[in-house]
């Protein structure tokens, strides 16, 4: 609902209980003066049908100056509860006041700036007043509003004099409930007693459950519950009651009910009730594989079985992961997890028969998709400790079918077991990065002479990654580190 709208239009909105606006409030009713700071005696009056100027570096009119000029806009009108935003674009200067509430602030000279502020308004007439003046150069003012936030537990009732729910509405206000039963208008002086429309939207607090919602209407009606149309009567006919059943997922639930009134009496009643609750999905157990089984061998399309295992361990031999749903031949699984791993060097070894591929982090570990017997696969991974999310994929062909995944930490050592340190030296700190290479941000240091483990080397031998002394991995340059290992007797680690 923008202010453009609600400000321009011949409308009568008004909220509940209020009076109807007289006619002239449908336009901003503007002076002009010849100086910036709207002194003496104006040289235009005028009505407006709406605050949305760009002058450019002409004038208002030719009574008014290009430059230096100043101008009021005032104008009173209908608006529902709410909590309306504000913006202001001008250039040069703007100030806004609701009720006498100055909201927007921007006396000086600028080029064209954004400024907004959001008020709360209750139901009824406000007066609107603006203030604007132009230096020199553009001319640019324009006001705009936006109803952000309603009364919870309302009805947005937008009413039409028509039967088609076609146009701009002639009222709009909030209702506690929907309960129409009028031979007259529901509104009158502003909604004609016969040939009207009315549309009604709000976000309904549900708990998860089934619900039966009860309408009775003459004429006719439409009910959306959670974007599903559930009744659709949209004829004339005497006063008739109609329900539909629907399961709601719980939260907010959005529901719109439209209905129009041929002639004679009007009713419009909406009930609801809540059937039966839906339990809640249960939570996949802790600390367990999620496996996604297809019945071919390439994981297309969606998984005919979903379940949760404590661990990748299978030796099917001739037969079916899951007999009467999965294929003894020719299928594929996908299992996901996120492990929670201590710093360290970790050893991943794999066993399948037939495919495998493998991934941490989203690298690829291990990739082995071809036919084969029975093949065990390991390889080396550096974590940096916490959270390590791990993707398995497998497909069988024929015969025998097996899968295994298994891990262990195990430190890295040189011959005869010792850990290779090394001391830096060269500068008084070190950066050590989150991988090897200038490019990756620093998050810890080394001060000069202390001694830390070294875990591995990149390909050239010109980063070190090395363990801090609260576990954590890094990365620091080779050349400020001193060691008796060689740099190259250092494994590539990632």
């Amino acid at each position: 609902m923008h202010f453009g709208i609600l400000l321009s239009l011949s409308l009568l909105l008004f909220g509940v209980g209020a009076k109807p606006l007289l006619a002239q409030t449908s336009f901003w009713q503007a002076t002009y003066w010849n100086n910036r700071d709207m002194i003496g005696m104006p040289v235009l009056e005028r009505q407006e049908a709406e605050l949305n100027h760009d002058w450019g570096t002409g004038s208002p009119h030719p009574l008014v100056n290009a430059d230096d000029f100043s101008a009021r806009w005032l104008r009173n009108i209908q608006l529902p509860t709410g909590t309306y935003r504000f913006t202001a674009d001008a250039d040069d200067g703007m100030r806004v006041w609701v009720d006498e509430v100055l909201i927007i602030d921007t006396w000086y000279n600028s080029q064209v700036h954004f400024i907004s502020a959001d008020i709360f308004l209750l139901g009824g007439a406000h007066q609107v007043r603006v203030e604007y003046y132009e230096a020199g150069g553009l001319a640019f003012a324009k006001l705009d509003s936006e109803l952000i936030s309603t009364p919870e537990g309302n009805w947005l009732a937008r009413y039409y004099n028509n039967t088609t729910l076609s146009g701009e509405p002639s009222l709009v206000r909030y209702e506690p409930q929907i309960n129409v039963d009028t031979s007259g208008s529901p509104a009158p002086e502003l909604i004609d007693p016969d040939r009207f429309s009315i549309s009604w939207t709000q976000n309904l607090a549900l708990n998860s459950g089934r619900y039966r919602f009860t309408l009775t209407v003459d004429d006719g009606a439409r009910l959306w519950v959670n974007d599903q149309l559930v009744i659709d009567e949209w004829s004339v006919q005497s006063a008739t009651t109609f329900s539909a059943e629907i399961d709601a997922p719980g939260g907010l639930v959005p529901v719109r009910l439209e209905y129009f009134e041929n002639t004679g009496t009007a009713v419009a009643r909406l009930d609801w009730t809540q059937l039966t609750a839906v339990p809640s999905p249960p939570a996949p157990p802790v600390d367990t594989w999620r496996g996604e089984y297809h019945n071919n061998v390439s994981l297309a399309g969606a998984p005919v079985l979903v379940r949760h295992e404590a661990q990748i361990n299978f030796d099917w031999g001739m037969g079916s992961p899951a007999p009467g749903v999965m294929n003894s031949e020719r299928f594929s699984v996908r299992w996901s997890r996120t492990l929670h791993l201590n710093p360290g060097r970790y050893e991943f070894t794999t066993r399948t028969d037939d495919g495998v591929r493998l991934w941490a982090d989203g690298l690829l570990l291990i990739d082995a998709w071809q036919v084969q017997i029975p093949t065990s696969y390991s390889v080396l991974y550096d974590h940096p400790g916490g959270p390590l999310p791990v993707t398995m994929e497998y497909f069988e062909n024929t015969g025998l079918a097996e899968a295994y995944l298994f891990w262990t930490q195990i430190p890295f050592a040189l011959p005869g077991g010792n850990v290779p340190t090394a001391t830096m030296a060269g500068a008084n700190y070190l950066n050590v990065r989150s991988g090897p290479g200038l490019a990756f941000e620093p998050f810890a240091h080394l001060t000069n002479g202390q001694i830390v483990p070294m875990i591995g080397r990149d390909q050239l031998g010109l980063w070190i990654k090395i363990q801090l002394p609260d576990g954590n991995m890094g990365w620091v340059s080779s050349r400020y580190l001193i060691s008796d290992t060689p740099v190259a007797d250092l494994p590539i680690v990632n």
